[in-house]
């Protein structure tokens, strides 16, 4: 059975750029995905996998909403003063601790902006 290249330059029967083939020599290197498979596999079968990966969901609109709001904002470096324990549970839930403290006092200035009203 025949798959069609999702590659441009494959399909067009162009010839790739000297940093396009250096780079899909490097892909896969130190890995364990299956380059081969994946690279003969076609968009609607790429497709059908991602809809099934548990680990990879559809992204909802309230969920591009938010991710949209995030990326939009410039943020500013402050040193705060917190508790060692309240910094301590931000800290075990892993790396990108200073994020969630962020996330919290985003809700917390969403709710007062609601309240107010």
């Amino acid at each position: 059975m025949s798959h069609g290249s999702s590659r441009p330059a494959q399909r067009a029967g162009k010839r790739e750029k000297p940093a396009t083939k250096r780079i899909r020599a490097k892909v896969g290197t130190g890995t364990t995905t299956d380059w081969e498979r994946l690279r003969s596999m076609s968009e609607s079968e790429i497709e059908r996998n991602a809809r099934e990966d548990a680990d990879n969901p559809i992204w909802t609109d309230s969920m591009l909403a938010r991710a949209a709001q995030r990326q939009s904002r410039t943020r500013v470096a402050i040193s705060i003063r917190v508790d060692p324990d309240v910094l301590e549970a931000f800290q075990a839930a892993g790396p990108g601790y200073q994020s969630r403290i962020h996330d919290v006092l985003r809700t917390y200035v969403e709710a007062q902006k609601r309240n107010s009203r």
